[in-house]
């Protein structure tokens, strides 16, 4: 018995270990089974998006001699994940295109160096997306939904943008002379002219708010006197007692709902009077 109490207590080790062996293999494999199944899914989707992913290293090189749509965003922001698809879409339209290059860029890729293209291109929220010349671009507006970006990609992906480099090959007549006297003026002369224009600039905006805010006061004294007028007419033609007598009109009204109390109790005493003349018989 000693010998079989013996056996059997090995025994119970051997299988209690054997089953925790078992164990950690089954967890391992599906450890490694999840694994590769998370890098086969973002290989795929890497390879699925047509998007061009802009650092500051391959910047130049991308959008050289390209117009652009440029998504500028942050992996956490709620609004760049809810146009990711659309964008993906616009992207695969025109993936291998000559003359359009639809990318983006990670604000927060401080290693590949997206949080100097976004502060060198002002970028303060999120996502931004710019258009044009990658090198003077344009800020997209519009909606961001596939049907509405693809139109407006359309429209703007399709010519080399002009600019100072390539202006003897894509830019108008009139555009390459604007550029020429351009060029040959001093910095100093540059910069007196953007001053000039900024100042003109200003000037339009406060007329432009003073033109707001004057439509804003009458539009505050239209509304006033406009309620007024309502009321007015409402009181004058007793229009809220109008509107009841309409209302109860729908149904006939019957009287017997509005019998005065005093007439019940006259009647229960007409009856009682009656009962009482009976017994006198």
């Amino acid at each position: 018995l000693e010998n079989r109490k013996a056996i059997s207590s090995n025994d119970d080790w051997f299988c209690s270990n054997n089953n925790d062996n078992n164990y950690k293999k089954k967890t391992e494999r599906i450890i490694r089974a999840l694994v590769a199944a998370s890098f086969q899914q973002q290989v795929l989707s890497a390879s699925a998006s047509a998007v061009v992913v802009l650092t500051a290293n391959n910047f130049v090189d991308n959008v050289q001699g390209k117009a652009v749509f440029i998504k500028f965003f942050a992996p956490w922001c709620g609004h760049c994940k809810s146009m990711k698809g659309d964008w993906e879409k616009v992207a695969a339209d025109w993936e291998g295109s000559e003359t359009g290059l639809v990318g983006e860029v990670d604000c927060t890729d401080e290693e590949g160096g997206g949080d100097l293209l976004c502060e060198e291109y002002g970028v303060e929220s999120f996502p931004t997306v710019m258009h044009g010349d990658a090198f003077s671009p344009e800020v997209y507006e519009d909606e961001r939904d596939y049907e509405t970006m693809s139109e407006f990609a359309k429209k703007h992906l399709t010519q080399v943008p002009c600019n100072i480099h390539n202006m003897n090959t894509f830019c108008p007549k009139d555009t390459k002379t604007v550029l020429q006297d351009l060029m040959a003026k001093s910095r100093e002369e540059l910069e007196a002219m953007e001053v000039e224009i900024d100042t003109e600039l200003a000037e339009a905006e406060v007329k432009y708010d003073e033109q707001v805010e004057l439509i804003n006061e009458q539009y505050e004294q239209i509304l006033s006197e406009y309620n007024a007028k309502l009321t007015k007419i409402r009181d004058e033609r007793h229009y809220k007692w109008l509107q009841m007598v309409l209302a109860e009109s729908d149904e006939p009204l019957n009287l017997g709902d509005f019998k005065d109390d005093n007439d019940d109790d006259d009647d229960d005493d007409d009856e009682n009077d009656d009962y009482e003349s009976k017994d006198e018989l």
